[in-house]
């Protein structure tokens, strides 16, 4: 049987569209030989932005997807928060917008939504120390600099559930 998606025709009607660092290249490869018309690579961010880290960092547990004006959304997958605890969606949204900034060597930066997800994560008990240490450049406290690079003070998260 054959399937199409606009002009592109597959031989076999699976597609597989992985969620960051869960299926890597290794795995789509195989995928692939064992029959999968179609495979994809990862594709909520870019390598090192806050949704495809977290992602990544959460192993499968935890799916997340930044929105425009400064919109995030969150799931965390059942058993994440306990045992038997369901699976629970998130989303909030930063007044302002949160801009995404690039600098002279095109590195993204965020002032607020990776560090208020890190914060209600932590607060969900849903943290852990091997996530939050993957996380730790994202926040909850990030250094605020002058222009000239100088330390002037720190942003954090001032809330709680």
């Amino acid at each position: 049987m054959t399937f199409a998606i606009g002009t592109i025709k597959l031989d076999h009607i699976t597609v597989l569209a992985p969620l960051a660092g869960i299926t890597n290249l290794p795995f789509r490869r195989i995928v692939k030989d064992i029959g999968c018309g179609l495979v994809c690579t990862e594709m909520v961010s870019a390598d090192g932005e806050f949704d495809c880290e977290l992602m990544r960092a959460g192993e499968g547990n935890i799916v997340c997807k930044r929105g425009a004006e400064g919109y995030q959304i969150i799931g965390l997958l059942p058993g994440v928060l306990g045992k038997d605890s369901p699976g629970v969606g998130i989303a909030f949204k930063v007044s302002d917008g949160d801009a995404s900034r690039k600098d002279m060597n095109l590195e993204s930066s965020v002032r607020v939504r990776p560090a208020v997800t890190v914060e209600i994560l932590r607060q969900l008990g849903a943290l852990s120390p091997k996530l939050g240490q993957a996380l730790g450049r994202f926040g909850p406290v990030n250094p605020i600099l002058n222009h000239r690079g100088i330390l002037t003070g720190q942003s954090r998260p001032v809330f709680s559930f």
